[in-house]
């Protein structure tokens, strides 16, 4: 009898601290809700006014040097020419044009 009145007692205490975080994701769920619907225009533009562009800024290139003055890596430009024979432009009689001021 007295085991029973013991998981009576633990029971009851389960069952109070299941009320209270129920009542809790009851109100935390209401004023997500009161937030989203009642004052969602507030807050829409008041996001939308603190907006910032994106700004692109350029890396700076240059050498990179250790503590003693030697240096480490530096910044080579590797440039690329490329010619497409199939294209429309390159044909015989405007390379025979412009040969001689080339």
């Amino acid at each position: 009898m007295a085991k029973q009145s013991q998981h009576n007692k633990i029971r009851m205490k389960y069952f109070v601290v299941a009320v209270c975080f129920g009542c809790l994701v009851i109100a935390i769920f209401v004023k997500a809700s009161y937030i989203s619907f009642v004052e969602g225009s507030v807050w829409r533009k008041l996001g939308a006014a603190q907006i910032r562009p994106n700004i692109e800024v350029p890396a700076q290139r240059g050498n990179i040097y250790s503590g003693d003055e030697k240096l480490m890596a530096t910044t080579e430009y590797m440039y690329r020419l490329y010619i497409d024979f199939w294209a429309d432009g390159l044909k015989a009689d405007t390379l025979k044009k412009y040969v001689q001021p080339l």
